[in-house]
């Protein structure tokens, strides 16, 4: 809610100035209607506005912002204290509104001198700090070598997964029922994904792959700020279900990891990998042999001549139910 040393002013601004009706408030109406003063002023390239020529008397400033910064930030003041670069914006009709000043009292010599000037008779005090939250991504990828780890030459991004931003519940541990969703989002073709986060807090993401897809071996458990490797650590009900990433803290200008300076944290990445069949249960059922016998131990109460060698690749063998009693064994 401060304007600090290098943080820049907002171009394209929309600033307009109106008198409060006579309740002295902002958004009367009838004989308590409000008046702009003067035309519509944008602010420069410096984020600088004024309004020349004023009378004595009560006003307020509203603020429409630029698209992408749609929160006030901090803590606004609601008063007209004549302190400089404290955010003076008030936002009541919430994200992505209009911004708002106290009403201001403007009187001849009796106006800040330690505002940019020292002129009692200008007021240059009455601030707005324009927030655009914090980038959340942004990655989840194939990965095809199993090292947890996204290779941008050889891997590729899954388009067209579900991510679903998650808080803890009201018990306050996360990945159980209570957990709420706060907002949802699908992979591009690229399987990048993004979200922007108004509110500083502890977070984790829940992808739901693709129906034959796991985690990838060794997630990273740990808020690292490191990017490309896989913070996916947990898929409780197996392949093709929600898989979870490790819980993270979001800090305003502490992003990425536990130690940035930014509002960007764009490491939270998931690795998937293809579920596939070991090589013994590549064989046929007694009701579909096809080619080499099978061992005659293998399974019990079935003609040995119709144990056989399934030679077909996973992705197109069909596999009976009764192939998950067959235990590994060695073809003859």
């Amino acid at each position: 809610g401060l304007k600090d040393s290098g943080e820049p002013g907002v171009s394209g601004a929309l600033v307009q100035l109106f008198s409060p009706g006579s309740d002295n408030a902002i958004g009367g109406s009838g004989a308590a209607a409000d008046t702009q003063v003067g035309g519509d002023v944008t602010t420069s390239a410096s984020g600088v506005y004024s309004f020349a020529n004023l009378v004595p008397g009560k006003y307020y400033v509203k603020v429409t912002a630029p698209s992408i910064y749609t929160i006030t930030s901090g803590a606004p003041v609601t008063l007209d204290n004549g302190v400089n670069n404290d955010n003076n914006g008030s936002q009541p009709g919430g994200t992505g509104t209009a911004l708002f000043s106290p009403i201001i009292d403007i009187a001849v010599g009796a106006e800040p001198v330690n505002d940019g000037d020292t002129d009692p008779n200008t007021d240059l005090s009455i601030d707005f700090g324009l927030y655009n939250g914090i980038l959340l991504g942004d990655l989840v990828f194939l990965d095809a070598n199993g090292d947890g780890v996204f290779q941008s030459g050889s891997e590729t991004g899954v388009a067209g997964v579900s991510v679903a931003l998650m808080s803890r519940g009201t018990d306050n541990v996360a990945y159980n029922g209570d957990d709420v969703v706060i907002n949802t989002t699908t992979t591009n073709t690229s399987g990048l994904y993004n979200f922007t986060v108004f509110s500083a807090g502890t977070y984790y993401l829940r992808v739901t792959p693709g129906a034959s897809q796991l985690l990838a071996f060794n997630g990273v458990s740990a808020d690292n700020g490191t990017d490309n490797d896989s913070n996916a650590i947990s898929q409780p009900g197996g392949a093709g279900t929600a898989v979870n990433s490790v819980t993270f803290t979001l800090s305003f200008a502490g992003e990425p990891g536990t130690g940035g300076t930014t509002n960007t944290e764009n490491t939270i990445d998931f690795g998937l990998r293809s579920r596939s069949l070991p090589r013994h249960f590549l064989r046929s059922s007694p009701e579909h042999p096809i080619a080499k016998p099978w061992p005659p131990a293998v399974v019990s109460g079935h003609t040995p001549g119709r144990r056989r060698l399934h030679r077909c690749q996973w992705a197109s063998c069909f596999l009976p139910a009764a192939f998950l009693a067959v235990h590994q064994a060695s073809p003859a």
